[in-house]
């Protein structure tokens, strides 16, 4: 029952993080993408 439980907890936690990760990954290359994109105009 334990083993069962700590299991779950496992899986929650790894889906919960993987939900966390996902948009910020996104936001993440946009920022970049964004940034990348001004300092271009800046340089042009």
């Amino acid at each position: 029952m334990l083993i069962r439980k700590n299991m779950w907890w496992e899986s929650c936690i790894r889906f919960f993080c993987s939900y966390l990760a996902l948009p910020s990954l996104f936001f993440l290359t946009n920022t970049i993408k964004i940034h990348a994109w001004n300092t271009e105009i800046i340089y042009f």
